[in-house]
C-alpha cells in the first residue's frame, strides 16, 4: 500500500505576522531591559552623590547639574527622580498578562506614569529655556516639540481610556511611549556613536554642538 503524504502550505502573511510578533516581542524585552538598566544607573550615580552631598558627580556627567539657584537645582532634582519612576512604570502599562491580571494596578500605574510625565517634561523645558542646558538651539527646538507630543499624546490616551475605547487608548499609549523614550533612543544612539569611533567625533562633548 502507498503512502501519501499531505503538505500544508503556510500561507506567506501568516508566516510575516508571526515573525513580526516575535521581533516586536524581542525588541520590547531589550528596550525594557535598557530602560531599567539605565534607571538604575541614574538612581546610583545622582542620587547616591545627592545623600552623600556630593554634587561633583552632577557636573561631571550632565551639563549644568549643580548650579547656585535652588529652583535650578530643584527642578533637575524632580526630573532625574521622575525620570526613575517613568522608565520603571512605562513599561509596565504595555505588558497584555499584567494589565490582564492586575486592571487596578494599571490603572494606578497609568495615573502615576502621566502625572510624572506632565511634571518632568514641564521641568525638562524650565531647564532647556530657562536655566541653560548643553545644546544648541535647534536641539532646544527639538526637545521642546518632544515635550509637546508627549503631553498632547498623553491627554489623547487618558481620553481615550476614559471613554472606554481601549483599542484606541493602547495606540496612544504606544505612540506616549515611543515619545517619552526619545532621550533614552537619543542615548542609545549616541554610545553607538561613541563606540564606533572610539570616542567623541564630531560634536563637541562639552556643549553638545558640532562639528567640533
Amino acid at each position: 500500500m502507498s503512502s501519501i503524504v499531505l503538505t500544508r502550505s503556510v500561507s506567506p502573511s501568516i508566516s510575516a505576522e508571526k515573525t513580526l510578533s516575535i521581533a516586536a516581542r524581542l525588541w520590547f524585552v531589550v528596550a525594557v531591559a535598557g530602560q531599567w538598566m539605565f534607571a538604575w544607573y541614574i538612581a546610583a550615580l545622582y542620587g547616591g552623590s545627592a545623600l552623600r552631598g556630593d554634587w561633583t558627580a552632577w557636573h561631571d556627567r550632565i551639563a549644568h547639574g549643580h548650579g547656585p539657584a535652588a529652583l535650578g537645582n530643584a527642578a533637575m532634582a524632580i526630573h532625574l527622580f521622575l525620570a526613575v519612576v517613568i522608565l520603571i512604570g512605562g513599561p509596565l502599562q504595555l505588558i497584555p498578562q499584567l494589565r490582564r491580571r492586575t486592571p487596578s494596578f494599571h490603572r494606578w500605574n497609568g495615573r502615576v506614569y502621566v502625572v510624572a510625565l506632565f511634571i518632568a517634561t514641564i521641568a525638562a523645558l524650565y531647564m532647556v529655556w530657562i536655566r541653560g542646558t548643553a545644546g544648541d538651539f535647534p536641539q532646544h527646538v527639538g526637545v521642546s516639540l518632544d515635550a509637546v507630543l508627549i503631553m498632547i499624546f498623553a491627554v489623547l490616551a487618558v481620553r481615550h481610556a476614559i471613554a472606554r475605547d481601549f483599542q484606541t487608548h493602547r495606540r496612544w499609549t504606544l505612540r506616549l511611549f515611543m515619545a517619552v523614550n526619545g532621550v533614552w533612543f537619543f542615548r542609545v544612539g549616541m554610545m553607538l556613536w561613541l563606540v564606533i569611533n572610539r570616542g567623541p567625533a564630531g560634536f563637541n562633548p562639552k556643549t553638545f554642538t558640532g562639528p567640533s
